[in-house]
Order: C-alpha cells, then sequence, then structure tokens
C-alpha cells in the first residue's frame, strides 16, 4: 500500500468537525481551555470566550479597564488567536 493514501488523522477529524457543522464549537472550547496560553496570562486572566461563529469571537472581559486595554491591542490578539486557530478568526467583539 503507498504511503500516500495516509493522512495524517487530524486533518481527518478537522474535515469532518467541519462537514458536520461542529468546528466553530470545538475552536470554542479550545479558546477557553487555552485562552492563558494565546492571550497570555495578563489577559487570559480577565478573559471568556463565548462564542465563536463564522469567523466571530466575542470574549467578554470582567472590567471597563481590561476592555479598554483588549481593544487598544485587539490587532496582537487577533494575530495570537490566528497561530493558534490556522487563522480561522476574522474578527474579535469585547463585551
Amino acid at each position: 500500500m503507498s504511503s500516500s493514501k495516509f493522512k495524517p488523522i487530524g486533518s481527518l477529524i478537522e474535515k469532518t468537525l467541519i462537514r458536520f457543522d461542529l468546528y466553530d464549537g470545538y475552536l470554542l472550547a479550545a479558546f477557553r481551555k487555552h485562552k492563558k496560553q494565546i492571550f497570555g496570562n495578563n489577559f487570559g486572566s480577565h478573559f471568556e470566550p463565548i462564542s465563536f461563529e463564522k469567523g466571530r469571537l466575542v470574549i467578554r472581559v470582567d472590567s471597563a479597564e481590561w476592555r479598554h486595554e483588549a481593544e487598544l491591542n485587539q490587532e496582537e490578539l487577533l494575530q495570537r488567536v490566528n497561530q493558534y486557530s490556522n487563522h480561522s478568526v476574522k474578527q474579535i467583539f469585547f463585551i
């Protein structure tokens, strides 16, 4: 059997999640679980990802001060989350 017929299991799982419209939920769960690794300890301690749909990530921030800080650093935070999510996030909203 040719080794070119084998594909990494991760890509098969990802395609299956997308096919059954489960990928956004999978990413949201991963964002919640790994928020400190993705956003850093400071932001991660004040963030709670609450929804992810069609490339839009909504994050609840625990204070107006941290929301303002997040908005000032929005581009950097978008880059961080996209390194983690294979560029699946198009916009971040802080509430």
